[in-house]
């Protein structure tokens, strides 16, 4: 037969370790049935990847040869030494140009090199890539070989088939970057 517990009193605080890596943690006081003495259990529901004076943010935008998007969004988020590169398709100044998989893939690729170089970040310090596919089982050997061209060392990546892509495109890509820690 089990037992349930009864949360008597819970209590969220910050907390910092040795190395300044912050915690966001949850206290419960809760009832031991079989002692009937009130103990606490610590979750820790968040932990932040950088020392609090290391936490600045730049958002890039209006990169030079990355058409403007007409969604409110940032081309990249750059925190501490991570790059979030966000979503590119296949478009050029006149908008999105549908093409061969490949072409989709090797422009997409181009739009989110051009974004990290903004950045300040190189196509070797992509760590993630993300790829959304219009069909997967039909482009996924093509966009292959756009990324063995592309990466002398292969980033680690996620690929799914999306139910549709903005403006019909077969293939949209997002990365991260990361530079070493100093």
């Amino acid at each position: 037969m089990s037992r349930a517990c009864n949360i008597h009193e819970e209590n969220i605080f910050e907390a910092q370790d040795q190395d300044g890596l912050k915690a966001l943690c949850l206290i419960l006081k809760v009832c031991d049935h079989f002692r009937h003495e009130p103990w606490r259990v610590g979750l820790c529901q968040y932990r932040a990847t950088m020392r609090e004076s290391h936490m600045s943010r730049a958002f890039i935008t209006d990169v030079p040869g990355v058409p403007a998007s007409p969604s409110p969004i940032s081309n990249a988020v750059v925190v501490g030494n991570t790059c979030h590169i966000s979503g590119q398709l296949a478009v050029y100044d006149d908008g999105y140009q549908e093409g061969s998989a490949q072409e989709e893939a090797d422009r997409a690729f181009d739009l989110v090199f051009k974004v990290a170089e903004a950045a300040g970040f190189n196509s070797d310090q992509i760590v993630y890539v993300d790829i959304a596919f219009a069909d997967l089982e039909r482009d996924l050997p093509e966009v292959n070989e756009v990324c063995r061209a592309r990466f002398s060392q292969f980033p680690a990546r996620t690929i799914y088939q999306a139910a549709k892509l903005p403006f019909g495109a077969k293939i949209k890509i997002q990365a991260i970057a990361m530079k070493d820690a100093s």
